[in-house]
């Protein structure tokens, strides 16, 4: 196997793992009954914490399915997003 292939494999790895503890940090935020409870919203009556959970187990699927193409556009999609909600 290629060095090459072998980065793949790690970057699928590292993606699956940052993807989960993702998931991990908006179900203890979903709990959180002291500090962490300010942060509410909701985009067409769902709640957000909701859409990034959604949101991770896509690119935790993309990530799973070899589709590097697609994870980089979601990637970059979140971050813009994140971008937007800061500013505003």
């Amino acid at each position: 196997m290629t060095t090459g292939g072998i980065m793949r494999i790690h970057h699928a790895i590292g993606t699956i793992c940052l993807g989960a503890a993702g998931i991990l940090t908006m179900i203890l935020y979903t709990v959180c009954n002291t500090s962490c409870s300010y942060l509410k919203g909701d985009l067409f009556g769902v709640d957000l914490k909701y859409i990034g959970i959604g949101y991770m187990v896509v690119i935790i699927s993309f990530a799973l399915f070899k589709q590097a193409a697609y994870v980089r556009m979601l990637l970059a999609a979140g971050i813009g997003v994140e971008i937007y909600l800061v500013v505003i």
